[in-house]
């Protein structure tokens, strides 16, 4: 397995505690950018509100971010 995808932060600490290495990337919104930063857990940004977020967050703490983009109209 090269990539880990999950839907939930709590999904993504139960396969870090299993894996240590992999990358794990969150689908759904990650409500703890913390604890994801933490565990080398990347995040998805699917609005302008969470990339509001996680610029601010990444003011202090390194964080692995995907970027949703929705190109229909």
């Amino acid at each position: 397995v090269s990539f880990f995808g999950v839907a939930t932060l709590q999904e993504a600490l139960k396969v870090r505690e299993i894996d240590k290495t992999t990358p794990i990337l969150i689908v759904g919104v990650c409500e703890n950018l913390f604890l994801a930063s933490k565990n080398n857990i990347s995040i998805t940004i699917e609005s302008e509100e969470m990339a509001r977020k996680v610029i601010e967050f990444s003011q202090k703490f390194a964080i692995k971010i995907h970027l949703k983009i929705n190109t229909a109209p």
